[in-house]
């Protein structure tokens, strides 16, 4: 099936030079967010179940095309995260599910705040580099405390997909995130309030 309402949230997505978008979605009460990452390929298109950790992650194709027809796996965990019993008088549709989700994708990137959960979860799934740890504690200024280092790739992929106003400001610099797991520094989320260390 071709997703229609991603090739269009491609377009806006390369022209504001992001790499993905989140959304929200609710089926049938069920509140989902949904994040589209152009980064990997092949797509892919992240299903998450707010206020849970329940995910089912699927490949976006050549031609903004998804393969409708899930693995018995992934068909059991969307009907999880969707609150569907099996068994009931009319089974369950991923066609129609896919059609209603396709029509309801924003044509534009929505300003989207991320929350602990949130992170949590997209820091799991995309493997980072100390994936639990998703709270920033300071920057580190390699330029200002002259040792030759030099901030990592790893550490750019985080800050992009975990803070991207942050990394919006640094993504030239030669500065480096140092993640934390202690919630007390989740009020950092604003450059202003974080403390850079220059030596």
């Amino acid at each position: 099936m071709k997703m229609t309402g991603l090739e269009n949230l491609y377009k806006d997505i390369k022209n504001k030079q992001m790499t993905y978008c989140i959304f929200n979605y609710t089926h049938n009460r069920i509140e989902l967010e949904i994040m589209f990452d152009i980064n990997p390929k092949p797509f892919k298109l992240l299903i998450i179940k707010k206020y849970s950790n329940k995910t089912l992650l699927l490949d976006i194709l050549n031609g903004f095309k998804l393969d409708i027809f899930l693995s018995k796996e992934k068909y059991q965990i969307l009907l999880d995260i969707l609150d569907i019993k099996g068994g009931g008088a009319t089974p369950f549709s991923t066609k129609k599910f896919f059609e209603e989700l396709n029509s309801a994708i924003p044509s534009a990137i929505v300003q989207y705040d991320l929350n602990s959960n949130l992170r949590h979860i997209i820091s799991q799934i995309k493997n980072f580099e100390d994936a639990d740890l998703i709270y920033v504690k300071h920057l580190i200024d390699w330029n200002k405390i002259n040792s030759g280092k030099h901030v990592s790739q790893k550490n750019r992929d985080k800050t992009e997909y975990l803070y991207p106003d942050i990394f919006k400001i640094i993504k030239d610099k030669n500065i480096s995130v140092v993640y934390t797991n202690n919630k007390d520094s989740s009020k950092y989320t604003n450059i202003e309030d974080i403390e850079i260390i220059n030596g």
